[in-house]
């Protein structure tokens, strides 16, 4: 480290009451700076001479407008700011050419229009600062590739971001956004598209257009019904619609023969019809506290399946054919109305968690303690279970799994 830069570390020390953490690269040069206060108005001035500084991170600072004299730091390629006050970036921010991510969390801003002149900017992630809109200008952001702007209020996204034609990642999430414009739709190298928890009452057709699309969520809205278009995206692989009003699926959505995560928790659905055994690629299925009674013999054909939740299905009975999902991993049955469990789940010999908590459950079969790779069993909420006696559950896991091996040792196996 060279005499200037310890000088210029010294004084940020002095100024800020502490000293900064600062990583160097091989020559000695701070390249990653970070700055941590509380409520301060003020960055030292001597932050803007270390020029070799590449990632600058930001916390507890409070601002009208950022510092004009970041332009400085031209070298930099990551700024974060967490738990600010920011209000409007400066417009010299345009001088920051090298500039790849811009990262704010409770950062909070009013005005984001000096950052869509960022020429390198490929990730803009800001969530949690109280955004109200998105300027326009954001469509000049040609390189970017990730947008997350979840947890803020944007009502209504600009056309422009369908000229974002690099983005690969938009995450829009915890906004009341009701609506979406058009030009979205023509983002045609999109892979994650996450609008979970927004005000959105309806999908376009035109969902099709995005070929590319890998990852859907769409919970927590207001839609109530999915058009026939989201069975023509060849590329998923995941869809989250857990929490909507559905009653119905489109029968293009067996058609997802990529699809390997299917989220359809507390949806009043009442139906699976065969046609789910065309997923062949899923691996994961939740269906807890949807509207269903019944389970389709189909489902036990999944062969695929890591994960399963049809936990709060008022199920009294799991079929034999569970023994056939032999690469489960994770099962939840919680909260049904199960009295026992079927000796064919033996054949699950790769379940690592399994959920039976809720049932009226009065004995645990010894088969439990067999499970090689089981490293979670959740067996609380028992009311009438007598074997094993609450002693031992309330010991954990490992004290249930050895009193159900000795109890299988002495030949008092459940019948």
């Amino acid at each position: 480290m060279s005499d200037q830069d310890a000088l210029l570390l010294k004084r940020i020390a002095e100024q800020l009451g502490k000293a900064p953490f600062v990583s160097y690269d091989s020559e000695g040069h701070p390249v990653l700076l970070v700055l941590m206060t509380k409520d301060g108005t003020h960055i030292p001035e001597e932050v803007w001479e270390c020029r070799s500084v590449q990632e600058l991170r930001l916390a507890g600072f409070q601002f009208d407008t950022f510092p004009a004299d970041i332009a400085k730091l031209t070298q930099l390629r990551s700024l974060r700011i967490l738990s600010s006050t920011i209000g409007a970036f400066p417009s010299t921010m345009q001088a920051l050419s090298q500039l790849e991510k811009l990262e704010g969390y409770r950062a909070h801003l009013e005005d984001i229009t000096a950052l869509c002149r960022l020429p390198a900017l490929r990730i803009l992630q800001l969530k949690h600062c109280g955004l109200r809109q998105l300027p326009p200008e954001i469509g000049q952001l040609q390189r970017l590739e990730v947008l997350q702007l979840s947890q803020n209020q944007v009502t209504q996204p600009p056309a422009t971001l369908g000229t974002l034609q690099q983005l690969q990642e938009l995450d829009l999430s915890n906004n009341p956004i009701e609506d979406l414009p058009e030009s979205l739709y023509q983002l045609h190298q999109l892979q994650n598209l996450s609008l979970w928890h927004t005000a959105l009452r309806e999908v376009s057709p035109l969902l099709s257009q995005l070929t590319s699309l890998r990852q859907l969520s769409l919970g927590w809205t207001h839609i109530q019904e999915l058009p026939v278009e989201i069975g023509h995206l060849p590329a998923l692989t995941g869809l989250t619609l857990d929490r909507l009003s559905l009653r119905t699926l489109p029968a293009s959505l067996w058609e997802l023969a990529n699809l390997k995560v299917l989220m359809l928790a507390h949806t009043p659905i009442t139906s699976l019809p065969p046609e789910i055994s065309r997923l062949t690629q899923l691996t994961a299925l939740y269906l807890s506290a949807t509207g269903l009674t019944t389970l389709p013999a189909e489902l036990w054909e999944l062969s695929s399946l890591k994960i399963l939740d049809i936990g709060a299905l008022g199920l009294r009975e799991l079929p034999p054919e569970i023994g056939r999902l032999t690469n489960l991993e994770t099962l939840s049955v919680r909260r049904n109305l199960l009295q026992g469990l079927p000796a064919e789940m033996k054949k699950l010999e790769q379940l690592k968690t399994l959920d039976i908590s809720e049932n009226p459950l009065e004995e645990l079969p010894t088969f439990l303690a067999d499970f090689p790779r089981l490293e979670g069993l959740d067996v609380y909420d028992l009311p009438l279970l007598r074997i094993p006696p609450r002693k031992v559950i309330i010991q954990g896991m490992d004290a249930v799994l050895e009193y159900l091996r000795k109890r299988k040792a002495s030949g008092k196996e459940q019948s």
